[in-house]
């Protein structure tokens, strides 16, 4: 059994096969178990998950790595924020900026991009988005069009 379970925190579980590997068997998150194949896909539409011991009876010996959620629950809203800033961000740069630079911006960006979508889940990379993304929307506020 998890002890100390929270429900803002994804757990996986892991055990170890016939070669002595340890494999990802299930994950964990917001109340449902997701099973996994031998790939890492996920099998089943997940069932509702209850920490006792008739669950964890299906598991011979079992390691689980806890993963806290930075923000409760919101990062859904810091990720589409942040990366619809990103990809308009890119868009007036790509526009903006001469031909010869545009290749290597553009690179840089989506490396950017690809490396933010793989650790979305890192409690650093999500408080940088959010960081970025207020800043980007104060100095948007503050330096506003004047209307005449």
């Amino acid at each position: 059994m998890i002890t100390n379970y929270s429900v803002n925190a994804f757990y996986d579980i892991f055990q170890k096969d016939s070669n002595g590997k340890l494999r990802k068997v299930a994950i964990i998150h917001d109340n449902f178990c997701f099973d996994l194949d031998q790939n890492g896909k996920r099998t089943n539409y997940g069932q509702r998950f209850i920490n006792s011991e008739s669950f964890w009876s299906q598991f011979g010996p079992v390691i689980i790595k806890k993963t806290d959620r930075p923000l409760n629950g919101f990062e859904p809203i810091v990720w589409g924020v942040y990366w619809t800033l990103h990809v308009l961000g890119t868009i007036i740069a790509v526009v903006a900026v001469p031909d010869s630079q545009n290749i290597v911006y553009f690179l840089i960006s989506a490396h950017v991009f690809a490396f933010t979508v793989k650790y979305r889940y890192n409690k650093i990379i999500v408080y940088l988005m959010a960081s970025i993304a207020i800043i980007f929307v104060i100095f948007l506020w503050k330096y506003k069009p004047n209307k005449k």
